[in-house]
C-alpha cells in the first residue's frame, strides 16, 4: 500500500531525455515508490486526483540571503559597488536588525520560496543565529543548507579551532536534516594561507564550500591589480581549485579558456541572473559552462539584490538574458529547466536524492495549476508545449501544493507548517522598525 498516490496528472519527470506525459505517482516511506503512465494498481491511504495540475520535481534555489527579506526594495537603481558604498557603514543593517528579527525575515524568505515552488534551497547567512538558524527551516518544512561565514571564525585560530568552533553547527544541522555549509571569501578578501586553511578544514570535515565568485568587474579589478591575475587563474595557480568541492556564485566574469580550468576542477556554478541583472553585474558564460560539464544551478539572491525568490522568474530570465547575448538557441527551456532540478541538485552532489521524479528518489515535487489563461493552451503530443510553458508561462504564483518528504507543506496555497500570516506581519515590523531610524536621503539614491 502506498501512503500517498497522485492520478490524472501530467508528469515532468525531469529525467534525461524526459517526456511529458499523463500518468500516477506513488509514495511510500518519503520517497518516490511508483511513476507510471496512466492509472496505477494498488491502495493508498491517501489519494489525490491531479487532473488538470503538472506534477513536477521541487526546484532546488541555491543562493538565498534571507537576512535582507525584510529590507525587499532597498537598493534599488544601485549597483552592488554603490550598495556597499552606503550599507556597508552601516554592516547592511545587522546592528540594527535582532536576531529574531532575522529569524522572521528568513522564514518569509522560506515560505515565499515553498509557494513558488522550492523545496530545497541554500541560506547563505550574514549572522549565524546558533541553532534558531535551523529551526527557522525546519519549521517551514523546507529542506536546505545553511552556509555559514567563516570569515568571523577565523581569528580564533587554525583549523582544530574552527572544528571545535563548528561542531555544535555542524550537528544541530544534520540532526535536523540541514545540510552544513561553510561561506568562504569573496575576491575583495582572498588570503592564500586563509583559504587553504578553509578549503582544508572543509575536506577534512565533509562539507561544501560556496563563495561569492567573479561576481563583478571591481571585485576581479582588485584580483588584477593586487596579484596580477583573475579570480580562477588565482585559485588555479595556487592549487586550491583541486582541494573540495567548490559552489561558485554568480562566476559571471570567467573566460572561455577558464571555463575549461574549472570543467575539469570540481567546481559547480549557482547563478542569479535576475541579481545579476538587477545590479548590472554582467552575464556569465552559462552555455560555455554547460558544454564544459559544470553543473549550473540558479539562485534568487536577496531582498536588496533581487526582490523576489521565485525560480520560476530565474528560469525566463537566464533564457531571455541568454537569447539577446547568445541568440535565441543559447540556452534551450529543458536546459533552464534542469537548472532549476537536476542540475540544481548535482550543484550540492544530491542527484542521486532529489531533482528529479525517479523511483527510489525523495519525494520532493510540486502541483501547477493549468487552469489559467496565461497556461492555456497546453499541449501534449506532437506539439507538445509543457516545457515550454513551465519555463515561459508559469510563474510562482500557480503552484498549488508542494511536498517535501512525501508530506504535504503546502496544500492548495495554504501553508501546513506555518502561519503565514504571522510570519508576515513579523517580518513587516522589522523591517519598518528598523527603517524608521533612518532619514530616506541617506539610503536612496538623490534622485529618490
Amino acid at each position: 500500500m502506498f501512503d500517498l498516490k497522485l492520478e490524472n496528472g501530467i508528469i515532468v519527470t525531469m529525467e534525461p531525455g524526459c517526456r511529458p506525459f499523463v500518468g500516477s505517482i506513488g509514495v511510500t516511506d518519503g520517497r518516490f515508490a511508483a511513476v507510471c503512465e496512466g492509472a496505477l494498481p494498488g491502495e493508498a491511504r491517501e489519494r489525490v486526483d491531479a487532473a488538470g495540475k503538472i506534477i513536477f520535481p521541487g526546484m532546488v534555489n541555491g543562493h538565498v540571503h534571507g537576512d535582507m527579506t525584510v529590507l525587499r526594495g532597498l537598493g534599488d537603481g544601485l549597483t552592488l559597488l554603490e550598495q556597499n558604498e552606503i550599507y556597508e557603514p552601516r554592516r547592511y543593517f545587522l546592528e540594527d536588525l535582532t536576531k529574531e528579527d532575522l529569524f522572521w525575515s528568513r522564514q518569509l524568505t522560506y515560505i515565499e520560496a515553498i509557494m513558488s515552488g522550492t523545496t530545497f534551497l541554500l541560506e547563505h547567512e550574514y549572522t549565524s543565529l546558533g541553532k534558531d538558524s535551523v529551526r527557522a527551516m525546519a519549521e517551514t518544512g523546507i529542506r536546505g543548507g545553511v552556509s555559514d561565514d567563516i570569515q568571523d571564525r577565523l581569528a580564533a585560530g587554525g583549523a582544530k579551532a574552527l572544528r571545535e568552533d563548528y561542531a555544535a553547527f555542524f550537528s544541530e544541522c544534520r540532526e535536523q536534516g540541514i545540510l552544513p555549509v561553510v561561506s568562504s571569501l569573496s575576491e575583495e578578501f582572498f588570503d592564500e594561507e586563509q583559504l587553504r586553511l578553509i578549503e582544508e578544514f572543509a575536506r577534512d570535515s565533509g562539507v561544501l564550500i560556496t563563495q561569492h565568485f567573479a561576481e563583478t568587474d571591481w571585485r576581479s579589478r582588485h584580483i588584477a591589480e593586487h596579484f596580477r591575475t583573475t579570480p580562477v587563474r588565482y585559485l588555479q595557480e595556487r592549487g586550491l581549485l583541486n582541494i573540495v568541492p567548490i559552489i561558485g556564485s554568480h562566476a559571471v566574469q570567467v573566460d572561455r579558456e577558464e571555463v575549461g580550468m574549472l570543467g575539469r576542477a570540481d567546481f559547480r556554478v549557482v547563478n542569479t541572473p535576475l541579481c545579476e541583472m538587477k545590479i548590472a553585474d554582467g552575464v556569465a558564460p552559462i552555455p560555455d559552462y554547460l558544454a564544459a560539464g559544470v553543473p549550473v544551478g540558479l539562485g534568487t539572491d536577496g531582498g536588496l539584490w533581487n526582490n523576489s525568490n521565485d525560480l520560476f522568474r530565474e528560469i525566463k530570465g537566464i533564457l531571455l538574458l541568454h537569447a539577446i547575448t547568445g541568440g535565441v538557441r543559447a540556452v534551450s527551456a529543458r536546459q533552464a529547466l534542469e537548472m532549476a532540478t537536476i542540475q540544481g541538485a548535482r550543484v550540492f552532489g544530491l542527484e542521486e536524492e532529489l531533482g528529479s521524479i525517479a523511483v527510489g528518489k525523495r519525494a520532493d515535487f510540486i502541483t501547477i495549476d493549468t487552469d489559467a489563461p496565461h497556461l492555456c493552451p497546453l499541449r501534449l503530443g506532437h506539439y507538445d508545449n509543457v516545457l515550454s510553458t513551465l519555463a515561459y508561462s508559469v510563474t510562482g504564483q500557480d503552484v498549488r501544493d508542494s511536498y517535501i518528504g512525501g508530506r504535504a507543506v503546502m496544500r492548495d496555497r495554504s501553508l501546513c507548517r506555518v502561519d503565514r500570516k504571522r510570519i508576515m506581519e513579523a517580518a513587516r515590523e522589522a523591517g519598518e522598525r528598523v527603517l524608521a531610524r533612518y532619514d530616506p536621503r541617506e539610503l536612496l539614491r538623490p534622485e529618490d
